[in-house]
């Protein structure tokens, strides 16, 4: 059995491996594509979303006649060898990665596929909900009288904001270690609204248009939110005036909420808004291979004996038996080897 990689467009030549909707998306050619063969052809493909939060398992399939023999296993081994080695050229190659897939209620049903990732080490990480609004009614309702946006701020599209503007609000969002990497490059430029208290951004609602008549609500933040759901509605409202103006009737706008906190919110802001799915997020996790690692225990000159009494690991819980064994980590990084402060540490309490 060889496993291997092909590029898009070698990826074309098997359209059967690969999901309709993933063979239509703008970004195909970003995809990672993974294949299993021998001497009978092509076996099996693994498809790969390189998001920038985290790699994601959109697709696997193998043909029928080898199912249940192992080769999609081998495959997934492949999958995960190829992006520790891949994330580990990154800087910071000493985090942890997960390889996450996405479960909807329908692929929780079949037995067979939720075996085939519990067995590949893949464990339910969180489950959220997805709710509906569709746009015409969220614009004919009453909850549009609470719209109202104070003196001295405005409402603008994301078009309209400023390079400068937007790296100003997320160094903000950074320090409060409330933000996560969006590409604002993809959202939606007209539809994508910012409030502003002078020139300076202090909320968000960020939408991309994955169907011709359908919005995902990708992020809402507002600053003391609570306290603003005037402004909140006001960036909703522009946002959804848009979206009527240039989608087709009868459109709609999802929201995933991922904690009771966020579903709360919304509720209170959008009650119109319908319960539409549960998503089940499974990862596996990835521990990416330090290259200074490798070279240090593959290297033939200056190496020095690892000793626990160089390393803070022989009193943390998560040793297993000697220096390098470690219930965390699969290979250490650099620092940690080197006697530096290591970010899992917890002390034992034996």
């Amino acid at each position: 059995m060889k496993y291997n990689t092909m590029n898009a467009d070698q990826a074309l030549n098997f359209r059967g491996f690969i999901r309709p909707d993933i063979l239509e998306d703008e970004n195909f050619s970003d995809y990672l594509f993974y294949t299993a063969d021998d001497e009978r052809g092509l076996l099996g493909m693994a498809v790969v979303d390189p998001q920038i939060n985290g790699p994601e398992l959109v697709s696997i399939a193998v043909i029928p006649s080898v199912l249940r023999t192992g080769v999609g296993s081998g495959l997934l081994d492949y999958v995960r060898e190829d992006l520790e080695q891949m994330l580990g050229s990154l800087e910071g190659a000493h985090d942890t990665y997960a390889l996450s897939v996405l479960i909807t209620p329908a692929m929780e049903k079949k037995k067979d596929l939720m075996g085939f990732l519990e067995a590949n080490g893949f464990f339910k990480a969180e489950e959220r909900n997805v709710y509906r609004v569709r746009i015409h009614h969220f614009l004919n309702s009453s909850l549009l009288a609470e719209a109202k946006v104070p003196r001295d701020q405005r409402v603008v599209p994301l078009k309209d904001i400023t390079a400068k503007q937007l790296g100003i609000f997320v160094g903000e969002l950074n320090e409060l270690g409330r933000f996560s990497d969006y590409d604002f490059e993809n959202m939606d430029q007209d539809i994508s609204m910012f409030a502003l208290d002078g020139n300076r951004i202090i909320g968000c609602a960020l939408f991309t248009r994955v169907e011709e008549n359908l919005l995902d609500n990708e992020w809402i933040y507002l600053e003391n939110a609570t306290s603003r759901s005037g402004l909140l509605l006001s960036m909703l409202k522009a946002s959804f005036d848009e979206a009527e103006d240039n989608m087709p009737d009868k459109s709609d706008v999802t929201f995933v909420m991922e904690n009771d906190k966020g579903e709360k919110l919304l509720r209170s802001l959008l009650p119109i808004a319908e319960p539409m799915d549960r998503i089940i997020s499974m990862a596996l996790p990835l521990y990416p291979v330090d290259p200074h690692y490798v070279e240090r225990m593959t290297g033939d000159l200056g190496l020095r004996p690892l000793t626990e009494e160089s390393m803070s690991c022989q009193y943390c819980k998560y040793r297993e038996g000697n220096a390098l064994s470690c219930g965390i980590y699969e290979n250490k990084p650099t620092d940690v080897l080197d006697g530096g402060d290591c970010p899992y540490f917890e002390a034992s309490v034996d």
